[in-house]
């Protein structure tokens, strides 16, 4: 009985999933985190440079999917929705962490070191498993602005068309395009000494 009820989701259209998870179904949640969290995990690692808070809001994404599921319409794709999500979740965390490094959050010895997050973008076991240019690569996406980092992201790494990158960003296609061009050429421009 139970192994009828574990049908295999994986040719099922993210709609249908969505529509089976509101109606009560929570068993599809599987199917859609196992489709999502390698490219969306991608994303937020990119857009915060640390692998801790990467899971951490990988986490949070996910969670606010399964208590917000009444509020997917189809009006929008389920990964625009999941995007928008995610970004919006790592634009408030850019924004504290923004604010951590100009407000002293209590006192602070003098042998104890100023901690900046963004330090530990590459872990050692991806610096050992990657090639000199990826890690180039990363370290320059770390050096651009948030809107060109997202845009660039979303369109060359996670592969998002300039329509569903304009919904999950509330910015204008043409807004898109602009920031994933000139995204690409300060990235050009910063690896040209690489290259």
């Amino acid at each position: 009985m139970h192994e009828q009820l574990a049908v295999k989701y994986d040719a099922v259209p993210d709609r249908l999933l969505m529509q089976r998870f509101q109606a009560g179904e929570d068993e599809v949640f599987d199917t859609l985190l196992q489709r999502y969290q390698a490219p969306l995990y991608t994303f937020i690692l990119r857009m915060l440079g640390d692998q801790v808070g990467a899971k951490d809001m990988l986490q949070e994404t996910f969670l606010r999917v399964w208590e917000r599921r009444d509020q997917y319409r189809e009006i929008a794709q389920f990964s625009t929705w999941l995007y928008t999500i995610a970004a919006n979740l790592v634009r408030s965390e850019l924004r504290k962490r923004k604010l951590r490094r100009w407000i002293p959050l209590g006192h602070q010895s003098d042998d104890m070191p100023e901690i900046d997050p963004a330090d530990d973008a590459i872990g050692p076991e991806e610096l050992a498993n990657s090639s000199g240019l990826r890690v180039k690569i990363n370290e320059a996406l770390q050096k651009l602005p948030r809107e060109f980092r997202e845009a660039v992201i979303l369109r060359d790494i996670n592969d998002l068309s300039y329509e569903e990158i304009a919904t999950s960003l509330n910015v204008p296609v043409g807004t898109v395009k602009s920031r994933v061009n000139r995204g690409r050429q300060r990235l050009q421009e910063l690896l040209r000494s690489y290259i």
